[in-house]
Parts: C-alpha cells; sequence; structure tokens
C-alpha cells in the first residue's frame, strides 16, 4: 500500500507561529504507515480532469494535503514558459526532511465549468498532481465525485 502524505500547519494545531527563523513558512508533511497490513486491496485515487492554462492535467482529489502541487517534470512538460517565482512555504516529512520545491506559479484553471486563477505549487521529485484543499476550498466540487468509491484495484 502506498505510504499518505498528511499536510498539516501549525496554526490548524493551534500554534499561530509557523515560520521558520528565516521567515518561511512552515507546513509539516506527516506520513502515516500501516503496520502488519493483511489486506492487499488497493483503492484507485480519487481523479480530476482539470484544464490548466487551457492543457489537460489529471490530478488526484487530497483532501489530507493543504496545497496543490505538480512535478517539476510535468511543469516543463506543460507549463514551462510560465515563469516559476520563489515560494515562502517549506514542505516537511514529520522526520523533518524538507520537501524542495522549484517554486510557484500561478494559473488560470477550469474544472466542471468553474474558471479561476489560482496558486500551483512545483516540487522537485516526481509525484502524481494533487489537488490540495487550497484548491478544494475555491472550486465546487461535486461530493458524489470525489466521495464515490469507482472500483477496487488487486
Amino acid at each position: 500500500m502506498k505510504n499518505k502524505q498528511e499536510e498539516s500547519t501549525s496554526e490548524e494545531n493551534g500554534d499561530s507561529d509557523n515560520h521558520t527563523s528565516d521567515g518561511q513558512s512552515s507546513w509539516p508533511v506527516y506520513t502515516i504507515k500501516v503496520a502488519n497490513e493483511t489486506c492487499n486491496v488497493n483503492y484507485k485515487p480519487l481523479m480530476a480532469n482539470v484544464m490548466i492554462n487551457d492543457k489537460p492535467v489529471n490530478m488526484e482529489f487530497d483532501t489530507g494535503w493543504g496545497k496543490s502541487i505538480i512535478s517539476y517534470r510535468e511543469y516543463r512538460q506543460k507549463f514551462s514558459k510560465v515563469k516559476l517565482r520563489p515560494v515562502s512555504v517549506v514542505l516537511k516529512t514529520v522526520t523533518g526532511q524538507k520537501i524542495e520545491l522549484c517554486g510557484t506559479i500561478s494559473v488560470k484553471v477550469e474544472y466542471n465549468h468553474q474558471k479561476c486563477v489560482l496558486p500551483l505549487l512545483v516540487i522537485k521529485r516526481n509525484s502524481p498532481s494533487l489537488m490540495g484543499r487550497d484548491w478544494l476550498s475555491v472550486l465546487k466540487v461535486d461530493e458524489k465525485t470525489v466521495f464515490t468509491v469507482s472500483g477496487l484495484q488487486n
């Protein structure tokens, strides 16, 4: 089973000071591991086909992740003409390891007959594109789409 990464801000945990000594925002990422797993059934991720700057991107809904992200590889393939801006967010694993960020881009998003401009973090590691809570709080997502299991994978 894949490890699930979950992002949690210090603010959500009752601590409003979520800045590092260099002034950057710090967003811890927690990894949850299942010990002694006896079931090998994998659930398919809940996916959305999103148009970003007029290019199709398949994104995984992830309510446990606070920010929407794409990999640097996908950025190069589809959005290389969009200038990366520096980002003041620091993503960390539960062990304190930083997830390296390339920067952030501002993109035109079209989803389910909705259009808006939203920020998108670009990370160095290869990863599925994730639609985090930042986008989910803006886009009206049909709960039937998000909360319906469409199938199982063995």
